[in-house]
């Protein structure tokens, strides 16, 4: 994550804790980029100057995300659960609520059918859920629900890796009426470049379309500029609208790709 510190001055201090109370006593921070796997860090800011007074203390929450890895060894499916960057894990295979399902434990034997795996994670008041859908065994393509809602997810990113597919893949977007998350654009290469970047939050194609366009404004960039875009989710209003997506710009979906 990137933090900012803004109305403290020309040189703040920012102090921070991991999953604890923080104070002027705490460790401070010595860049702008900071990386964790705490469940929620509190920030407090200062001005050394004394003009500014010192701030509240601020408390950023980080978000649970459920992954799935299938393993098919001696004839047999299991599926391994994971948590990131932890928390308990319960899990149905009939399609029930997974808040009430059985503890995971132990990679999950789904048999040799299509299944839908649902499952929920908590840890110290954050939450979040997942479906996961295998095709029966021997049956190639992943399942999706095409009246259902998708979100095609990444771990790594997503990446559009030319200026033709970065504006096709928006123009889909449009169509589609798809939310973004995660997003990087690079526009232009080595030192002549701009690089966009936005967080966990959703944001259309024609919001990206419009940043798009104040960066090409300048006069450094061509119609010839390389650019590329990179998205760790996209919302789909239906499985088709995402799967239709998918297909228009070469992207091949593998399980775990898919959230519905």
């Amino acid at each position: 994550m990137r933090i900012y510190a803004q109305n403290a001055g020309p040189a703040p201090r920012i102090y921070y804790v991991e999953d604890g109370p923080v104070s002027e006593a705490s460790p401070q921070l010595t860049d702008q980029t900071l990386s964790t796997r705490a469940l929620r860090l509190n920030f407090l800011v200062m001005d050394p100057s004394g003009h500014y007074e010192t701030g509240d203390i601020v408390t950023w929450s980080n978000k649970l995300v459920l992954r799935n890895n299938l393993i098919e060894k001696g004839g047999k499916r299991t599926v391994e659960l994971l948590a990131a960057p932890t928390g308990e894990i319960r899990y149905t295979l009939d399609g029930s609520e997974p808040r009430q399902g059985l503890l995971y434990d132990q990679p999950v034997d789904i048999g040799d059918g299509e299944v839908l795996l649902r499952a929920f994670a908590e840890a110290s008041g954050l939450e979040t859920k997942a479906e996961f859908r295998f095709p029966a065994k021997g049956k190639k393509g992943v399942q999706i629900d095409p009246v259902k809602p998708g979100c095609l997810v990444s771990r790594t990113g997503r990446k559009l890796d030319s200026r033709t597919k970065t504006f096709e893949g928006l123009k889909q977007a449009v169509e589609k009426s798809v939310d973004f998350e995660n997003v990087t654009l690079i526009v232009g290469q080595c030192a002549q470049a701009v690089q966009v970047m936005i967080g966990e939050l959703q944001v259309n194609a024609a919001f990206i379309e419009g940043i798009l366009k104040s960066v090409l404004d300048l006069e450094t960039f061509t119609h010839a500029t390389p650019i590329t875009m990179t998205f760790r989710k996209a919302h789909f209003a239906s499985g088709h609208d995402l799967k239709d997506f998918a297909e228009k710009l070469g992207i091949e979906l593998q399980t775990g790709d898919i959230e519905q």
